[in-house]
């Protein structure tokens, strides 16, 4: 044995340990996440490259590998992949790791530009602004500046929103005053 064993041994658990916990995390169902302060069920968002729901259920083998890959976190497995941006929204990563690693090709590799898992929408009911209170956090949130603000509203730009969720997730309202709308 060479001194540097243990220390691999130890890594490899730390690794395993690691995996199972994230692996455990990322199949809690959907109605485990369900909350009254959100105000309504979670949103289910196919990950990027997913197609549409048919094409993403017939062609999945349900590994969980997009799940184990996704840097963000924002992938949890259920019965298919899924977003809950309540949770955690995708962060559009430019590596695409989700569907790098996918081995049937249910995910694909999709230009940045071209993801598009659903559109915000913005509650002015909802809304610290409607109440006369600043708050900018799903302006600031939205990696693709498809979100502004205009006389005291949110404006969307549906046709630039990915339905990344991270408008959604950093939202400080409870209900929350954006949400996805999945394509």
């Amino acid at each position: 044995m060479d001194e540097s064993s243990p220390t691999n041994r130890r890594e490899l658990l730390r690794d395993l340990l690691g995996r199972a916990v994230g692996h455990a995390l990322r199949k809690l169902p959907e109605r485990l996440l369900k909350n009254e302060l959100y105000g309504r069920e979670p949103t289910l968002l196919r990950p990027p490259g997913a197609g549409d729901l048919a094409t993403l259920s017939a062609t999945c083998r349900r590994c969980g590998q997009c799940a184990d890959a996704c840097r963000s976190g924002a992938i949890l497995m259920d019965d298919l992949p899924a977003i809950i941006a309540v949770r955690q929204g995708c962060s559009l990563c430019a590596e695409q790791s989700c569907s790098a690693t996918c081995p049937s090709g249910a995910l694909r590799p999709t230009p940045p530009e071209s993801i598009r898992m659903g559109v915000a929408i913005w509650s002015k009911l909802r809304c610290r602004l409607s109440a006369g209170e600043p708050c900018d956090v799903c302006v600031l949130a939205c990696p693709r500046q498809a979100i502004s603000q205009a006389d005291g509203r949110i404006v969307v730009d549906g046709d630039r929103c990915a339905g990344c969720g991270l408008c959604e997730y950093g939202c400080p309202q409870r209900p929350r005053a954006i949400y996805i709308d999945p394509l």
